[in-house]
């Protein structure tokens, strides 16, 4: 019966002058949390993008260092018929040295740019996943 009387009143109407204030703080918490949620789904996104441009200059730079390092290849290689196969062997194997050394550099270059980007998307994911469960 009291169910039926209460149904469709407000129920802050009932509520104590303390249950209205903490009903009134927890209702400005949630819209704080939900801005939050917002900023870091927006954040999130922003980082995604990011990591997805940088993904794809790596594999652009990658892919033209390859050409590259294909051309300069093929270009010893028919120096080298052209000579009678008489090249230096020795210079030949110092310029391979400096182009391993090169692309070794590149690719760390590129596996710590790789590495910052995916600390930063775990810091975000990390203080999102803080923010919703601590608010």
């Amino acid at each position: 019966e009291r169910l039926q009387e209460e149904m469709g009143t407000e129920l802050s109407a009932n509520l104590s002058e303390e249950e209205r204030e903490t009903l009134s703080n927890l209702k400005t918490r949630q819209s704080e949390l939900e801005g939050l949620l917002e900023s870091a789904q927006a954040q999130w996104e922003e980082i995604s993008v990011e990591r997805e441009r940088a993904q794809s200059t790596l594999d652009d730079n990658l892919r033209k260092r390859r050409r590259e390092l294909m051309e300069e290849s093929a270009g010893g290689d028919s120096r080298r018929k052209s000579r009678g196969g008489k090249e230096n062997t020795s210079a030949a194997q110092a310029r391979r040295r400096d182009d391993l050394e090169q692309q070794r550099k590149e690719l760390e270059d590129a596996a710590r740019a790789e590495e910052e980007m995916e600390k930063k998307l775990e810091e975000h994911q990390f203080t999102w996943i803080w923010h919703t469960c601590h608010f």
